[in-house]
């Protein structure tokens, strides 16, 4: 995929959603540690919040790529996509996806990663975060989720060496982490988050 003369403050990034999962949700989880919920009564009230949000940053004319994760219960991808005002929505699928559902939204459903350009800065979009990815050392971008901010947290030596890098977790509870708020991540920020990461890496030669 090739986006070009989009403004950057017009693409948008997200990851894990979780809508319909009441794991996540405090007021409904049946998890001994809720330390990792978010503060929602029910999973009702959390759909809600988020879509919300969404809608409110995302208009009908902008990009959203989803990478992965973006439903649980019925995971009916066509009325999720109903319910958004923007009409550019692509879905890569997580390990918590269900791929016969998300074929019924036809090409909105990009697989299980996608690398495209963007005014030929070359993203690398996959779920699960990679260490090497195709051009890294020529300044590519690896966009990911699944970890839902735990990376960007941790002092452990891989985080450690993956936060150097040109890569973010997308994840809206990373978000949540760093903004405060449950929004994707506007392409323009990441570009400028990234901007002083590094581009060379001792373990790749591409």
């Amino acid at each position: 995929m090739k986006l070009k003369g989009i403004p950057h403050d017009k693409i948008f990034f997200s990851a894990d959603l979780h809508l319909g999962h009441k794991g996540i949700c405090r007021g409904q989880t049946h998890w001994d540690d809720k330390s990792k919920c978010r503060d929602f009564d029910t999973v009702e009230e959390m759909n809600s919040h988020i879509i919300e949000n969404i809608n409110s940053l995302v208009d009908e004319n902008s990009y959203l790529f989803l990478n992965g994760d973006t439903l649980f219960g019925e995971k009916d991808y066509v009325a999720f996509l109903a319910l958004l005002k923007c009409k550019n929505v692509y879905l890569t699928h997580g390990n918590h996806c269900n791929i016969t559902k998300l074929n019924l939204i036809g090409e909105k459903y990009l697989g299980s990663e996608l690398k495209m350009s963007i005014d030929k800065q070359l993203i690398h979009m996959y779920h699960h975060p990679v260490i090497s990815w195709d051009n890294m050392s020529k300044g590519s971008i690896m966009i990911y989720g699944h970890v839902h901010g735990s990376i960007e947290q941790s002092n452990h030596p891989i985080a450690d060496y993956l936060n150097s890098l040109r890569a973010l977790d997308v994840g809206i509870d990373n978000a949540y982490n760093l903004f405060g708020k449950y929004v994707p991540f506007r392409y323009d920020w990441i570009l400028e988050s990234l901007r002083q990461c590094s581009i060379k890496s001792e373990i790749d030669y591409h």
